[in-house]
């Protein structure tokens, strides 16, 4: 029986205690900005956009890969006309996860002898579905998708690849039978381009000129990158970074280079993740040059305190956690007008409510999502990697 039924039984029966309280702790499922959201998952869930899916279940927005000419003429010309396809369409397809918890009938009757009710300990399984799909999606927005044992236990221990972060043991994405079976991350979006090995991103191949990332690799440093031919369905992990060593020391001039080549335009913006160490470098060199800051930032209003906003390129770089553990000597650039996360209205998320299963001694839920991070642009994305600093 659900327990989120209409109160018919005594004031001793649980049903009766429960039924107007669990369809209103759902809430608590969409809890995204507990402790553990990292500031780059607080500043996209900001910025998500519900996309209404046809029956493909596929997003696809229109991108323009080529303009007319422009010709020369005479004051008596005959113009000529010439075909030329200017827009095409990518394709992005939403993956989805879940997670559930039970809440047996032994612990039900301890907890009825106890000074806590049955509502907090089910307040206690969702704090922790919660806080597992929020550790996911951290960890997932930086992933380099080369975790090994996705090939031979179909799971991610997110433990294992965040060893030395603060985070709670042996927490699993389990059931992932391939690498894609998830959303893209940042540095997934920011691979550069390669002619001899060339991949596809959003149904759009990277030999397309209008679909490069730029990147600056640090003068000095080893950078590598996987070589292994692209495979839609078993090896999407082509030109992505898998080792950097000898890192050089961060210089001011190193990010005054890169933004060069991503500032076109009137009104472009960035937010830029990047690990404590090189965050301090920077605030430093800015402190120290003429160049016009600012502490208020919009990132504040997401509880992002360690920011600053570098006014003359329109940046704003901000101290990510996630960076110092997985790619310490890297910066990313994110432009959130062309770089952002999908969801369907419908299962954004879908909860299911407490019931109890037939036969057993389980009461159970579940919450299901449906997400995907895409880019619409070359310069939605790109990367500095190398960098370090020793003072």
């Amino acid at each position: 029986m659900a327990l989120n039924t209409t109160p018919s039984r005594s004031s001793a029966s649980y049903d009766t205690e429960l039924s107007a309280t669990i369809p209103m702790m759902e809430r608590e499922m969409l809890d995204w900005t507990s402790k553990f959201a990292c500031p780059t998952l607080k500043i996209f869930l900001a910025n998500e956009k519900e996309v209404e899916f046809g029956p493909d279940g596929t997003y696809r927005p229109n991108f323009a890969y080529n303009v007319s000419d422009v010709r020369a003429m005479k004051r008596t010309q005959t113009f000529t006309t010439g075909a030329k396809e200017i827009a095409s369409q990518m394709a992005w397809e939403t993956k989805f996860f879940y997670a559930s918890e039970s809440i047996n009938e032994i612990e039900k009757r301890r907890y009825a002898r106890s000074n806590r009710s049955m509502i907090s300990l089910a307040e206690e399984k969702i704090t922790q579905m919660n806080n597992g799909l929020t550790l996911w999606l951290d960890y997932n927005l930086f992933s380099d998708w080369s975790e090994a044992e996705v090939s031979t236990d179909s799971y991610i221990n997110m433990a294992t690849h965040l060893s030395s972060a603060p985070i709670p043991p042996d927490t699993y994405f389990r059931d992932l039978t391939e690498h894609n079976n998830r959303i893209y991350s940042i540095p997934m979006m920011a691979r550069p381009y390669n002619a001899s090995y060339l991949y596809t991103l959003g149904n759009v191949s990277s030999n397309n000129t209008q679909w490069r990332p730029q990147y600056t690799d640090a003068t000095g440093a080893t950078v590598t990158r996987d070589t292994t031919a692209y495979n839609a369905e078993t090896h999407e992990q082509t030109q992505i970074i898998t080792a950097i060593a000898n890192s050089v020391d961060f210089d001011f001039t190193d990010i005054q280079a890169h933004a060069r080549k991503l500032v076109w335009g009137i009104g472009q913006e960035y937010v830029c993740p990047m690990p404590a160490n090189l965050y301090d470098a920077l605030e430093n060199y800015l402190k120290a040059s003429t160049e016009r800051r600012t502490n208020d930032t919009p990132l504040l209003d997401l509880g992002i305190e360690a920011s600053i906003k570098w006014l003359s390129r329109n940046m704003t770089f901000y101290v990510e956690p996630m960076m110092d553990f997985l790619w310490p000597n890297s910066i990313f650039f994110i432009n959130l007008d062309t770089c952002y996360m999908i969801a369907d209205p419908a299962n954004n998320p879908q909860v299911n409510p407490w019931e109890k299963l037939q036969n057993s001694t389980e009461l159970v839920t579940s919450v299901y999502f449906e997400k995907q991070l895409i880019k619409e642009h070359a310069l939605s994305v790109s990367s500095m990697n190398g960098y370090t600093t020793t003072g």
